[in-house]
């Protein structure tokens, strides 16, 4: 007993010595990251504090992140509602945001000063680069059948173009040789807000189509673990047989690499993806009714290669494909640019 009295009588002495340092004083940073178009608040993005060594001279075009004597000083994630905070001691800072398919982005310079709050409104433009380019849907009812068809963008994917026209799904009208026919929208027009909407009602015909089309920004490349690595010179042969292995047949292979095959000569090599089924269905789902029968959706995600590169993907094996009753077929390409980091995969 005697000795922790005496213990506690020392560690009592040292505190009294040398007190803890009191915490600098400190202002307050809070704000919002939302899209820059639509306005829905960006979830889980990061949010960088980054602490400058005085005021720049140049505050306007100023990047913390590639001056020297800056550091990141704390990070953060926004919640559901895009909302970031930090606490921080006085002195000049500059945030920088990046999301996931997201440009970067950042604020102004700014001092923070204590007791003081700083608060932000900011937003950040879709950036992603590997958008999926000239999807074909070909239908085969086996009687001439109304159809409609619906495509559902994974998060933060989007469609960009599409013919016919996507409103809501595609309305038409299908023969059993694949000929498709459109309709102009109805819309319903609010005589006091003057908006506007489609209503589900066919128009007159709009035009006729051999394949539903359209392309857009996809949530990613897709799987990455096998494929083939194709010489340029080998390109057309090799999709004409790769295409017939899956079950692609006639003017849907034609399609294929009449489009493709001239726009493929850029590199001495080309790596090659096949998103296949549920592959391509975490990108972009797809719902047809009447349901069809038999449904075969095949994407190649194709990336230009240099001589040289060490990449060597485990070559897919490749399911028949049986046509039966109502029948939808699928191709398209996501087109990646290429870049070192590819090569390491």
């Amino acid at each position: 007993m005697y000795r922790i009295g005496i213990i506690v009588f020392v560690l009592t002495f040292l505190h009294a010595a040398n007190p803890l340092p009191a915490e600098p004083p400190t202002g307050f940073i809070e704000g919002t990251l939302r899209d820059a178009e639509t306005g829905e608040p960006l979830v889980d993005a990061l949010v960088s504090l980054y602490l400058l060594p005085g005021e720049p001279e140049e505050s306007e075009d100023y990047q913390a992140w590639s001056e020297e004597g800056t550091s990141v000083v704390a990070s953060t994630h926004t919640d559901e509602e895009g909302y970031f905070s930090f606490i921080a001691p006085s002195n000049h800072y500059q945030l920088y945001y990046s999301a996931r398919f997201y440009e970067s982005a950042s604020s102004v310079v700014f001092r923070l000063e204590v007791g003081e709050t700083e608060s932000f409104e900011a937003t950040a433009h879709y950036g992603y680069d590997e958008p999926v380019r000239k999807p074909n849907i070909y239908l085969y009812p086996e009687a001439e059948t109304d159809v409609n068809v619906w495509l559902s963008f994974i998060s933060p994917g989007r469609m960009t173009v599409s013919e016919p026209e996507y409103i809501e799904g595609w309305d038409v009208t299908v023969t059993p040789e694949g000929k498709i026919t459109a309709y102009e929208p109805v819309y319903y027009l609010d005589p006091d807000t003057g908006e506007h909407w489609p209503v589900p009602t066919r128009g007159e015909p709009a035009g006729e189509y051999d394949y539903l089309f359209y392309e857009g920004d996809v949530a990613g490349p897709g799987q990455l673990d096998y494929g083939w690595v194709v010489a340029q010179e080998d390109v057309e042969n090799f999709f004409l047989e790769t295409l017939a292995a899956y079950g692609f047949a006639g003017r849907e292979i034609e399609d294929f690499v009449d489009f493709w095959a001239p726009r493929l000569t850029d590199y001495p090599l080309y790596a090659v993806y096949p998103q296949a089924g549920a592959d391509y269905d975490e990108l972009v789902s797809m719902s047809v009714f009447p349901a069809p029968d038999s449904v075969l959706r095949v994407v190649f995600t194709i990336r230009g290669l240099w001589e040289g590169a060490e990449l060597a993907p485990t070559e897919p094996a490749i399911a028949p494909f049986e046509r039966r009753g109502f029948t939808v077929v699928e191709w398209g390409v996501i087109l990646k640019e290429s870049d070192a980091r590819f090569y390491l995969h």
